[in-house]
């Protein structure tokens, strides 16, 4: 990896919600997401995929824990959604795509375990889980 990538002093944290498409993303290097919503409408956690930047660190959330660690090698693509993720009929097919660095966690440890340590770190605005551990249902937070 890149080290100017990781010694960016400016880097961001990013939490992703990749429930059904983890493995795909995962598997495949990269997060993806529609730029609007299905009715057209704009989404902020779809917004945020456009400030992304190379070196941002992104903790990938599914099953109900941070199960990879990830380093963004790109910032938001403007791309098509990936053939993996064809039949995916209720996004639409224009999207951002950030290359993803993926690394496994060697215990990923259950969210709402923790809660009572996370919930004060919580952002009032946009955050990515309920005050009871469970994730909000949206792509990406910051």
């Amino acid at each position: 990896m890149n080290q100017d990538i990781i010694n960016n002093s400016n880097k961001n944290y990013w939490w992703v919600n990749q429930g059904q498409t983890h493995r795909q993303e995962i598997d495949g290097g990269y997060m993806w997401s529609p730029k609007t919503n299905s009715d057209g409408s704009k989404s902020k956690f779809y917004e945020y995929m456009t400030e992304v930047k190379p070196g941002d660190f992104i903790f990938s959330f599914f099953n109900g824990k941070i199960q990879k660690l990830g380093v963004a090698i790109t910032g938001a693509l403007d791309t098509n959604k990936p053939e993996e993720l064809k039949d995916r009929k209720e996004w639409n097919t224009n999207g951002w795509l950030v290359k993803v660095e993926y690394t496994d966690i060697e215990k990923p440890t259950s969210i709402k375990q923790h809660i009572n340590e996370i919930k004060p770190l919580l952002p009032e605005k946009y955050s990515p889980l309920q005050h009871n551990g469970n994730a909000n249902q949206a792509y990406l937070f910051k």
